[in-house]
């Protein structure tokens, strides 16, 4: 790359925005900095050498080499209108060497499958600090999502499906997660005090789960997974508190059955688990069994 297209003067501080060209077929690259134009330079040449440049700029300066590219001043500004008037030559010349065609982010960028493949190599096995996940948390308490943003989410995840691959993973993951602590538990129960599902919300719940059937694999799993634990209530008792706090919240309502009858198909569904079952008043016996006065008092 050229370094005499920068003159003593665009060596010191100055702020704005550059390009860098090809000469050999006129393909450029648009870029700002908030620094200088000569410590931006240097930049350039050392993620280049590292092979770690804007991957279009790299793959042009491995194939035409250093002295087939310079770099020239467009525009010097403020630092805080670099990304604006960035913008803006970006529009006007359409630089091919930019990955992205939005300044200061990647918005737009489609990373091909062998760059998928090479990001998701260098994320394995890498684990969070205790240290990273405060601030992660930190970050994004009291954030809301927008309907927009909620409902573009929903759309995105709509008719997807984990791999049997996927369910396998994510099951081992959750067999090697800790219990959860008292502290954890208290910390979570904190966050949903004041929370109240709406009606839409318990819609759509209702619809999502209508219809789903567990496979008999996934029952025996289950029954499995659950032989010889207590359910998570055993030994528990409610305080007087949390007892006062619930008969409060259930004045004046109706029990969430009132009103509400089975349909036909859920009694005839009822009925056939049923048969065969003796019911629970018919399975005691007397507690005189060998005494017949006791069996027929009269």
């Amino acid at each position: 790359m050229s370094e005499s297209i920068l003159s003593q003067s665009d060596q010191e501080i100055q702020t704005g925005v550059y390009l860098i060209r090809n000469t050999v077929n006129g393909k450029c690259y648009v870029g700002s900095t908030t620094n200088s134009f000569y410590g931006r330079y240097y930049r350039h040449i050392a993620d280049i050498k590292r092979n770690k440049g804007c991957p279009k700029l790299q793959h042009s300066w491995n194939k035409y080499g250093a002295e087939s590219f310079q770099i020239e001043i467009l525009e010097t500004c403020e630092p805080k209108d670099c990304i604006a008037y960035e913008q803006a030559w970006m529009d006007a010349i359409h630089p091919l060497l930019n990955t992205a065609p939005n300044a200061n982010n990647s918005l737009g960028t489609k990373h091909t499958e062998e760059t998928k493949r090479k990001l998701s190599e260098m994320k394995m096995g890498h684990l969070a600090s205790q240290e990273t996940k405060m601030k992660i948390s930190k970050a994004h308490k009291g954030g809301k999502k927008s309907e927009d943003h909620r409902r573009k989410i929903g759309e995105a995840h709509k008719g997807k499906c984990h791999s049997e691959e996927s369910k396998r993973k994510m099951s081992e993951t959750q067999k090697k997660r800790q219990t959860i602590t008292e502290e954890t538990r208290r910390k979570m129960s904190e966050t949903r005090k004041g929370h109240i599902v709406t009606e839409e919300t318990r819609l759509k719940i209702s619809k999502s789960n209508s219809g789903k059937t567990f496979s008999e694999d996934h029952r025996r799993r289950i029954s499995e997974a659950k032989k010889g634990k207590p359910t998570w209530m055993k030994g528990r008792k409610h305080t007087e508190e949390s007892k006062r706090k619930n008969s409060e919240s259930n004045k004046g309502k109706l029990p969430w059955w009132k009103g509400k009858h089975h349909t036909e198909e859920a009694k005839r569904k009822i009925s056939e688990f049923r048969k065969g079952i003796v019911p629970w008043n018919k399975k005691k016996t007397s507690l005189f069994p060998d005494n017949p006065a006791a069996k027929d008092p009269a």
